[in-house]
């Protein structure tokens, strides 16, 4: 993906990511009937076993207080032009 364009790695906590799952208007099959705990425990195996590939990402950013500005900023310190 780095080769074909902007690869970006947003890194919220887990338990901001399970919230957001839990309370999503769909329901993903993975994490179907899983009780809150359950989906924390799952995405921290699934972030273990991805991570090696996210932290490929050209820019990371952690947090879930992020705006455009904090993205602006974090383009301008790789020198990277949005077209």
């Amino acid at each position: 993906m780095n080769a074909n364009g902007l690869t970006i790695f947003i890194d919220p906590p887990v338990k901001i990511l399970a919230d957001r799952l839990i309370n999503a208007k769909t329901e993903r099959p993975l994490i179907k009937g899983k009780s809150f705990d359950e989906l924390v425990l799952f995405i921290e195996d699934k972030l273990k076993e991805r991570r090696p590939f996210y932290e490929k990402a050209q820019i990371s950013l952690h947090g879930v207080s992020l705006t455009p500005e904090i993205l602006l900023e974090e383009l301008e310190k790789k020198d990277i032009k949005l077209v």
